[in-house]
């Protein structure tokens, strides 16, 4: 009996284990090339909606798009390269904030984007512009 015992809790420690499942830091770069790729085709709905359950509790639909506009007047994002790449941890969320150097049609600038780790998957946080020349 107490093998079994052994077994039901080594069993029951393996399941919450694999069911609590972190994101790959080395995603970020799909869950970012999704992002231009959705900016490019202007889905910026799917980027809200897909985005994670804490931004949309804080941020509405128009918040986003107002945002997602001034990166739309620069023109289409051709070119990105991160540069740099932050794993924080806020609260009980883990964060990654990739930065991206970018080259659109009218300009160059920089992407910081932000990523929250949802049940293993790097989900749309938030996002920050700086423009160059």
């Amino acid at each position: 009996m107490p093998r079994l015992s052994i077994f039901i809790l080594l069993f029951s420690a393996i399941f919450l284990s694999a069911c609590h499942s972190e994101a790959p830091t080395t995603d970020v770069d799909k869950a970012a090339g999704q992002f231009f790729q959705r900016m490019q085709e202007a889905k910026f709905d799917l980027i809200y909606d897909d985005a994670a359950a804490k931004f949309k509790e804080q941020n509405s639909r128009a918040a986003l798009l107002e945002s997602l506009h001034t990166l739309g007047e620069m023109g289409r994002v051709g070119f990105w390269s991160r540069i740099s790449m932050t794993v924080e941890q806020e609260g009980k969320f883990r964060v990654i904030k990739p930065v991206y150097s970018i080259r659109t049609e009218h300009q160059l600038g920089e992407v910081t984007l932000k990523f929250l780790d949802e049940d293993g998957e790097w989900k749309f946080m938030g996002i920050l512009l700086r423009q160059r020349g």
